[in-house]
């Protein structure tokens, strides 16, 4: 029998941040589904692709009522070289991040 060859995997990098890094009008957002993200129990995992597919959302994302902080989160995580942002409410909190008591 020969043997297939599978193709190589594909694997996917994620930034990891607290939920307390963006507002509760953004966390609304994404529970309401305004902004595509998938939710679960303790937090948000966000498609972020690269930069430029960023840049061509952000006329998309404006409308929404987005804040600055949560777009600078998208920014980070593709600066990062990640492609995804998840916001857990035990992810880390970084002191150089806006924090909000919600």
């Amino acid at each position: 029998m020969k043997k297939e060859k599978c193709p190589p995997h594909e694997i996917e990098r994620v930034l990891v941040l607290s939920t307390g890094h963006i507002s509760e009008a953004d966390s609304k957002l994404l529970d309401a589904g305004t902004i595509p993200c998938t939710r679960y129990e303790y937090g948000y995992l966000i498609y972020v692709g690269e930069r430029k597919d960023l840049q061509e959302a952000r006329e998309q994302l404006i409308p929404t009522g987005i804040s600055a902080a949560l777009y600078y989160l998208l920014l980070l995580t593709v600066d990062k070289k990640c492609t995804w942002l998840k916001l857990d409410r035990d992810g880390p909190v970084r002191t150089d991040l806006p924090l909000f008591n919600w």
